[in-house]
């Protein structure tokens, strides 16, 4: 069983999230390593690079957020300095956002659902890779890779961040607006009602019966 390293953005922690128990299915949970498993007192980039160190393959999580992320990116680029095999995954249609770097990397497509079938891609190009020899070569550079300095006011791309949230919202306000519309429709162009119409009356002349004198007698009314 292979071990891996999943690198991803914290704005796709949701998707990622489905992928780790998929990957442990088969290479076990000991395995499959991401932040998740920090516990109180570790220092954190340390623990990371020791665990890039640790990896047989690096599981490059891609999106608009985590190619643009100054961890992901240190991340990458430690994989990189010590030669270790890049399994990059790509959540999100598009390429313009993709670095050129990166372009040139075969990628695996999750940008659909996430499960049993489309990860099945990804399984396949970790055991390729494991099936490999390890790499002997001497790392880029003697130095690990520093931890990132970001600035606190580092512009944030909002959109990349809650892109699912802001188009379902949309969504839901154009569903609205629809609904809406048609009901001031069918408003509009029903028959008018007068509450104060006064309902249609019959009247019926009842003419009284009245018995004429004549000269016939009357016959008696039969009795038992």
């Amino acid at each position: 069983m292979a071990k891996i390293f999943v690198s991803y953005s914290r704005s796709d922690k949701k998707r990622a999230k489905k992928l780790i128990p998929l990957l442990r299915q088969i290479h076990g949970h000991e395995n499959v390593w991401w932040d998740e498993e920090f516990v109180g007192g570790h220092v954190w980039w340390a623990e990371i690079l020791k665990r890039i160190v640790w990896c047989d393959v690096f599981l490059y999580v891609m999106s608009p957020r985590s190619v643009s992320s100054p961890y992901c990116k240190a991340e990458y680029a430690e994989a990189v300095r010590i030669h270790k095999p890049i399994v990059p995954v790509k959540l999100y249609r598009g390429k313009n956002w993709v670095p050129e770097k990166l372009r040139e990397l075969h990628y695996n497509d999750l940008s659909g659902q996430i499960n049993d079938v489309s990860v099945k891609p990804i399984l396949r190009a970790i055991t390729n890779h494991t099936d490999q020899p390890k790499s002997t070569a001497l790392p880029l550079s003697e130095t690990p890779e520093p931890l990132p300095i970001v600035p606190v006011n580092e512009p944030r791309n909002l959109f990349a961040e809650y892109s699912w949230q802001i188009i379902v919202t949309i969504i839901g306000g154009i569903i609205s607006g629809i609904i809406l519309a048609i009901i001031i429709q069918d408003a509009r162009f029903a028959p008018p009602q007068n509450p104060t119409q006064t309902p249609e009356v019959t009247l019926t002349t009842v003419v009284p019966q009245v018995a004429m004198a004549t000269d016939e007698p009357i016959a008696p009314t039969p009795t038992e």
